[in-house]
């Protein structure tokens, strides 16, 4: 019985008879089912605090704890996470393919991080990478990417832009000259970020230039030889 602390009380009532008497009615049957079975339950509760506080039934706590096994939370068991990291990538990795690899950036991440929800939001953290990223490696770029909300918190990732992956990704580019490559690059990053400069700031030509560091008179000869939509632009 997973989370037996989140039980209600008159659940917990029902239970305990069950328990007491091994026997207990299917929904809508007339005749009792015995049955002789080891119960095992799980709470991240305190149950002997929820019973001070008249949360749990004390005489269904002392039917429950005959053995107790208290399991460490994941942030005090780090050394499990690679073996966890790798049953997890095998797990829900493509039934066509070899399971994801990790490199040492991304494993220093997870290593750092608390773990408020243990390894289950672990083994949710990993899945969702398996499924979103197309490489076969896993990086920080991919938790910077997928994960950002929860990574972000702890301060592990932050939003720096790696630069040197983002010139590689243009030489992937099959209309990539022999020639001239300073010009054809400059060429193709200088709308974009005029685009996203001027949107960011609303439109505010005099910010965007503080920004940019071009004179207004530049920026809008850029802006009509880009052909960049003039409506984003706010009038003054």
């Amino acid at each position: 019985l997973d989370e037996i602390g989140d039980m209600s009380y008159d659940l917990q009532s029902k239970l305990l008879r069950v328990l007491e008497e091994r026997k207990f009615y299917r929904l809508g049957g007339q005749k009792p089912v015995n049955f002789n079975c080891r119960i095992i339950t799980s709470t991240n509760k305190n149950l002997e605090k929820e019973v001070e506080n008249k949360n749990f039934r004390e005489d269904l706590f002392f039917r429950l704890n005959s053995i107790n096994i208290e399991l460490p939370t994941l942030r005090e068991r780090k050394s499990d996470i690679p073996l966890l990291i790798d049953f997890f990538l095998i797990k829900y990795a493509n039934k066509d393919e070899s399971p994801k690899s990790i490199d040492d950036d991304f494993l220093n991440i997870f290593l750092k991080y608390d773990w408020p929800g243990n390894v289950r939001e672990l083994e949710n953290s990993i899945k969702k990478l398996v499924l979103m990223v197309p490489d076969s490696e896993l990086t920080s770029d991919s938790i910077r990417e997928h994960l950002p909300k929860t990574f972000k918190k702890s301060g592990l990732i932050s939003n720096k832009v790696n630069y040197v992956k983002l010139i590689e990704n243009l030489f992937d580019d099959s209309d990539l000259p022999e020639t001239n490559l300073y010009d054809f690059i400059i060429n193709r990053i200088d709308k974009p970020l005029i685009e996203s400069v001027l949107i960011k700031n609303k439109g505010d030509l005099r910010i965007s230039c503080r920004k940019l560091g071009i004179d207004e008179n530049s920026l809008r000869k850029k802006i009509a030889a880009l052909k960049i939509d003039s409506s984003i632009i706010k009038d003054s």
